[in-house]
């Protein structure tokens, strides 16, 4: 049996338009498909009912050292003030709770046990040295200072910390640069010292 012309090109453009629809539905499929993840997907166990998926929106980590807008966060601020606290108070036992037990400290110590013999040579070495607050950028940072026997105080190093988790620094940094603390603008430290404190007590042998 001859099939008609006419009916071999009304088949043929059904086929065709078959096609196109279809390709435009692929289309919008594609188009439909969000461009990157919006949520977080979790794998939870669930035991004889076997897996189960679960999302979950993300969310900042409470002990991020910054928050949304990359400022220092509260709790790299009272950290910093906690140390400085302890350091200017010379009470080792303070300064060693806001460590971590494997806390780095380049420029400092080579680990937490060799830390304490390290900052109480500090102490009797510089015993005017004191601990005040700056801003390097966003980041907070403390800044070391001695009293000179001119009576003016004289920024020492920077100490920096990092990787602050439960209230406890994972990172304590000392640095010397000259450079950085030209730049800086820190508190400068209290005039009223206490007794034993002045440089020229020390000299002049008034301190037994």
């Amino acid at each position: 049996m001859t099939v008609p012309d006419d009916r071999l090109a009304v088949s043929e453009l059904d086929i065709s338009l078959a096609a196109a629809e279809a390709g435009l539905e692929r289309l919008d499929d594609e188009r439909a498909e969000p461009e990157g993840p919006t949520e977080v997907v979790e794998l939870l166990d669930e035991g004889d009912a076997g897996w189960h998926v679960e999302n979950e929106a993300p969310s900042l980590d409470d002990d991020e050292d910054q928050d949304t807008e990359g400022h220092v966060s509260v709790l790299h601020d009272d950290l910093l003030d906690a140390l400085n606290e302890a350091f200017n108070a010379r009470d080792l036992e303070g300064v060693l709770e806001v460590l971590s037990d494997d806390v780095e400290l380049p420029g400092l110590a080579g680990d937490r046990l060799e830390l304490p013999e390290r900052i109480e040579d500090l102490w009797e070495r510089r015993p005017t040295s004191l601990l005040t607050r700056a801003v390097n950028g966003n980041e907070g940072i403390s800044v070391l200072w001695e009293i000179g026997d001119e009576g003016r105080w004289w920024p020492l190093a920077t100490v920096h910390v990092d990787d602050v988790s439960d209230g406890r620094a994972g990172v304590v940094e000392f640095s010397e640069d000259v450079s950085l603390l030209d730049e800086l603008d820190p508190e400068m430290p209290d005039d009223d010292l206490d007794e034993g404190a002045r440089w020229h007590e020390w000299t002049d042998g008034d301190i037994e």
